[in-house]
C-alpha cells in the first residue's frame, strides 16, 4: 500500500504527541489544533491520513486526554469523520476507522454515534467491493475492536451488525479470509456478556440457523486422508470448530438443540462425505456441551445412535473414523447409549472389526470397543456370545504389528476380557 510511509511517520508522531501531553503542556493546544485542522481539511489527503493515523496510534492513557481536550470540538470532528469515512481515498478511509475507535468516547452521545456507526458500516461495504484485500481487513479489524471495547454503545445495533456480518460471510464472491474475518465480528459479540444475554438470545430462529451454517461450511475443509490440507484450510476448519463451541456457550441448550435437530439430518444423510463428517463433528461438539439435555429429548437418543451406527459402515473412511471417535466421547449421552443399546453396539463393533479394509479405521473401531467395554456392565460380554471370535479379530491387530497404539488397545482389551470372561481369555 502506498500509505506505508505516512503510517510509519504517524507512529513516531503518536509517541511524540503522547510525550508532549505529559511534559510540554504549553505545546499541547498547538499539536491538537494541528490534528483537528488536518482532519478537517479536504485539500491534502496525505496530511489528513497522517493526522488520522496519529490518533489511531495513540497510547490508551493519551487517548483519554485527547478526548477530554477536544470535547468542545466534537461537532467539527463529527462532520470531519463522516467525510473521512466516505472518502474516495481508501488510505484516508481506513485511517479514519482506527482514529474513530481511539476517540469513540468523544462521540458517546447516541445521535452522534449513530451517524458515525452507519458511516463505518457503509465504508466497510465500500472497501469490501472496491478493495477486498488489505484495506478491508484493516478497517474490519478496527470494527471488531470497537465491538469489544464499547458494548453499551453498540448494543442497540448488534442485531443489524450480525446480519451485515452474515451477509459478508455467506457471500460466494469473497475470499475465505474475508468470510472468517466477517464471522470474527459475530464471535466477538458472542464473547461480550451484554450482547449474548440481551441481544443474541433474541435473534430469530432463521438467523440463528444461518449463524450455525457458516462454521458448518468451514468444517468441510478436510482432505481425503483426514488432514486439512494447506494452511488456509487448516485455519478454516479449526476456526469452524471454535465458532461452534462459542455459539453453544452463548445460545444455550434449548436453542442449540433445536437447531441441531434441524441440521443434523441434512448433514448426516447427505450424499457428500464431507457433510456427513461435519455432521458427526457437530454432534460430538454439542454432546460435550448438552449431553444431559440430549438424553432427555424424546426419541433423540435412538435416532442419533441409529445414524451413528450407520456411519460405522459409511463408504468413506473419514466418516467412519469420526463415528468411532464420537463413541469414545466421555459424555453422559454416549454412556446412556452404551447402556441402553449395548447389543447393537457390540454387533456394530464386531462387523467393523471383521469387514473394514482401512487399517486405521479398524484400530479406531477397536479403541471405541475398548472404551465401550470399560463403561458397560461386566455381564455385557458374557451376554454376547461369539466373544472368543471377537478376541480372535483383536488378536489380528497384534499380529500385524504396525504401531504401539494397536498392540496397547488389543492388550488392554484382552486384559479386560480376562477379568470378566476367564475361560475365553484362557483360550
Amino acid at each position: 500500500m502506498e500509505s506505508e510511509v505516512p503510517r510509519l511517520v504517524s507512529y513516531v508522531l503518536a509517541e511524540t504527541v503522547s510525550a508532549i501531553s505529559k511534559t510540554h503542556q504549553d505545546h499541547w493546544p498547538q499539536i491538537l489544533e494541528w490534528l483537528v485542522s488536518s482532519i478537517a481539511s479536504n485539500d491534502d489527503d496525505k496530511f489528513r491520513e497522517v493526522a488520522l493515523s496519529v490518533l489511531s496510534s495513540l497510547p490508551n492513557d493519551c487517548r483519554f486526554l485527547v478526548c477530554d481536550a477536544l470535547r468542545d470540538r466534537r461537532r467539527l470532528l463529527h462532520s470531519s469523520f463522516l467525510s473521512s469515512l466516505a472518502s474516495s481515498n481508501p488510505n484516508v478511509q481506513v485511517a479514519s476507522f482506527g482514529a474513530l475507535v481511539s476517540l469513540v468516547q468523544l462521540f458517546s452521545d447516541p445521535s452522534l454515534f449513530h451517524d458515525l456507526l452507519r458511516a463505518m458500516m457503509a465504508g466497510v461495504f465500500t472497501l469490501l467491493h472496491g478493495f477486498e484485500g488489505t484495506y478491508f481487513r484493516i478497517a474490519f479489524i478496527e470494527l471488531i475492536n470497537l465491538v469489544s471495547q464499547e458494548p453499551l454503545l453498540l448494543k442497540p445495533y448488534v442485531s443489524d451488525m450480525v446480519l451485515d456480518a452474515l451477509q459478508i460471510a455467506e457471500s460466494e464472491g469473497f475470499s475465505k479470509e474475508t468470510h472468517r474475518l466477517a464471522f470474527e465480528l459475530v464471535m466477538g459479540m458472542t464473547e461480550v456478556k451484554e450482547y449474548g444475554e440481551h441481544v443474541l438470545l433474541n435473534l430469530p430462529s432463521q438467523t440463528v440457523v444461518r449463524l450455525f451454517l457458516v462454521p458448518m461450511k468451514m468444517l468441510l475443509c478436510i482432505e481425503e486422508d483426514g488432514g486439512v490440507g494447506d494452511h488456509d484450510h487448516d485455519h478454516d476448519h479449526d476456526f469452524g470448530i471454535k465458532c461452534l463451541k462459542q455459539l453453544c456457550v452463548t445460545l444455550g441448550g434449548s436453542k442449540v438443540l433445536a437447531i441441531a435437530s434441524e441440521l443434523l439430518p441434512l448433514y448426516l444423510d447427505s450424499k457428500e462425505w464431507k457433510k456427513r463428517h461435519a455432521g458427526i463433528t457437530m454432534l460430538t461438539l454439542i454432546s460435550k456441551e448438552f449431553s444431559d439435555e440430549m438424553v432427555l429429548m424424546e426419541n433423540f437418543l435412538g435416532e442419533v445412535l441409529t445414524k451413528v451406527l450407520n456411519s460405522f459402515q459409511d463408504s468413506h473412511a473419514q466418516v467412519r473414523l469420526a463415528a468411532f471417535n464420537f463413541m469414545e466421547t466421555p459424555t453422559n449421552f454416549v454412556h446412556v447409549a452404551q447402556t441402553l443399546y449395548h447389543p447393537r453396539l457390540l454387533n456394530a463393533f464386531s462387523i467393523a472389526l471383521d469387514n473394514d479394509q482401512d487399517y486405521k479405521v479398524k484400530v479406531k473401531a477397536a479403541s471405541a470397543m475398548l472404551f465401550f467395554l470399560r463403561n458397560t456392565f461386566p455381564e455385557s460380554l458374557t451376554m454376547f456370545k461369539d466373544v472368543d471370535t471377537e478376541m480372535g479379530k483383536l488378536l489380528s491387530l497384534l499380529q500385524v504389528k504396525r504401531s504401539v497404539k494397536q498392540r496397547r488397545i488389543a492388550l488392554s482389551t484382552f486384559n479386560l476380557v480376562a477379568q470378566r470372561c476367564h475361560e475365553v481369555a484362557h483360550k
